[in-house]
């Protein structure tokens, strides 16, 4: 097959060395050790030639054609990436034949998208990533498919202005996630210093206030 290598041999009556050549552009052969390398589909062509010497004639040229066909094609990844959602990494493909472009594409489209070679994770699960080439003339066309899982992503609580206030007053206090998620609970884990209720929190005796913001994440 195309990329492919193999010997050819051939003898004289007469003991004498025997060379090869082609002039098929399907193939080349090396002349004296008959080593055969694929070039292209086709049809390869041999010529086996004994020039003779003082005491034998020259040998009648022989040839001998061999079938070219068209080779096959593995496509492999690179490591997968460690996603979480939210989260973006490279991933690569490559054909053993060097043919190119090799093109990616998302099997679970609603865990996780593709672009270039940058996998992006969307929600928690299963990822397949489908490679695919084309092939030519000379190679099969090939696919292969990845499948590694997307971790749950980080969310980051952030706290607005902290008021001011002093014992029987009341002040405003939000919080909110990074990631846009509701709600964000409110609540004091110094209760006879401050409460709060509905983000307004009031103060109750001298001291440090503090106040716990908590979200509970999804899927």
């Amino acid at each position: 097959t195309y990329g492919g290598t193999g010997t050819v041999t051939a003898t004289a009556t007469s003991g004498l060395a025997v060379t090869f050549s082609t002039t098929s552009p399907a193939c080349t052969v090396n002349a004296s050790s008959g080593l055969v390398t694929a070039v292209t589909t086709g049809t390869c062509v041999i010529a086996a030639n004994q020039g003779g010497d003082a005491t034998y004639a020259p040998a009648p040229q022989v040839t001998l054609s061999i079938t070219i066909g068209i080779a096959s094609q593995t496509i492999s990844f690179g490591p997968a990436p460690a996603l979480a959602v939210g989260g973006s990494g490279n991933l690569t493909a490559t054909s053993d034949k060097g043919l190119t472009p090799v093109t990616l594409t998302s099997a679970t489209p609603a865990v996780c998208s593709v672009s270039s070679n940058t996998v992006n994770g969307l929600s928690t699960g299963t990822c397949t990533i489908q490679a695919n080439q084309a092939g030519n003339a000379n190679v099969t066309a090939a696919s292969a498919s990845l499948s590694f899982g997307i971790g749950g992503g980080f969310q980051t609580l952030l706290f607005g202005l902290v008021p001011s206030i002093a014992v029987g007053g009341t002040g405003t206090f939000t919080a909110t996630s990074d990631k846009g998620l509701t709600p964000v609970t409110l609540s004091s884990t110094t209760p006879s210093v401050c409460s709060i209720s509905a983000g307004t929190v009031s103060g109750l005796a001298v001291g440090a206030c503090t106040i716990q913001a908590t979200q509970a994440g999804s899927g």
